[in-house]
């Protein structure tokens, strides 16, 4: 990512300086801008490699931008009020963050006692449809012997 970074600059200042009609003195001034271009980008291309990263896409990318950012410092004069707004953003996303953990959790419970309710109504009506089977059972039978009855009657 670094190399192809500092290529695309390279060549671009090359194309650039190609089309120009450059003096011997402008030549080395374009050159020690793409030195030290080149620099700062290998600067801020570290620090963002360095960021340690928790997994969460959008706080990785933030936390990303604020290393880049804070690399850019020294030549940067809007790296403060930069940082200050990427600072803004990750405590409203901390907040949404914590607002969606809170409801997640509150799913979780709710669907607990759901569950629970529905455990205890399946042991109660299996327990109704045993003591129904029971009598249907009981029904037969009854039904079954009055059979037998009005057969050997007849």
């Amino acid at each position: 990512m670094k190399r192809k970074l500092f290529l695309f600059v390279a060549v671009s200042l090359f194309i650039f300086a190609i089309g120009c009609d450059l003096t011997g003195e402008d030549t080395a001034k374009v050159a020690t801008e793409t030195q030290k271009v080149a620099e700062q980008v290998s600067e801020v291309s570290s620090a963002v490699s360095k960021t340690p990263l928790t997994g969460e896409q959008v706080a990785d990318i933030i936390a990303q931008v604020r290393a880049g950012n804070a690399a850019t410092t020294p030549w940067n004069p809007y790296a403060l009020p930069i940082d200050a707004g990427l600072g803004l953003v990750s405590i409203i996303l901390a907040l949404f963050l914590k607002k969606k953990t809170s409801q997640a959790t509150l799913a979780t419970k709710t669907l607990g006692s759901v569950v629970k309710a529905v455990e205890t109504a399946g042991a109660a009506t299996t327990a109704s449809v045993k003591s129904g089977v029971a009598v249907n059972l009981a029904a037969a039978d009854i039904a079954t012997e009055g059979r037998s009855l009005i057969y050997s009657l007849k």
